[in-house]
């Protein structure tokens, strides 16, 4: 009896910790969306941020699910044409620099330093 409270305590606080490690990060923190596995790495910091800024909306529910293209701009950082649009049920992101063939924004790392 005490070592089952013992286990479900400790897998409480694991959960606890985890949930606390994610929000305690500090507002400049970069957070990343994939992981290096099956992530791919952006080369601009701007295309970066709008690819999790896109993510964010599109599983907050926006309104723009139906749209072929959410957003064309040209980025400042790479100064490319980018181009932010659904394919299928996911959004995309498409940046001759960062991303040429097209990525899914739940992919995207952020540039490395």
């Amino acid at each position: 009896m005490i070592r089952a409270i013992s286990v479900l305590s400790g897998m409480i606080l694991a959960v606890l910790l985890a949930l606390a490690g994610c929000r305690s990060q500090s507002p400049g923190a970069s957070h990343r969306v994939a992981t290096a596995g099956d992530g791919h790495l952006m080369h601009c910091r701007l295309c970066y941020d709008e690819a999790v800024r896109v993510a964010t909306e599109f599983a907050k529910g926006s309104q723009w699910r139906d749209q072929a293209v959410i957003r064309r701009h040209k980025c400042e950082g790479c100064r490319q044409e980018v181009t932010v649009y659904v394919e299928g049920d996911k959004p995309m992101i498409r940046c001759p620099g960062c991303a040429p063939e097209g990525v899914a924004c739940d992919r995207c790392l952020p540039p490395r330093a």
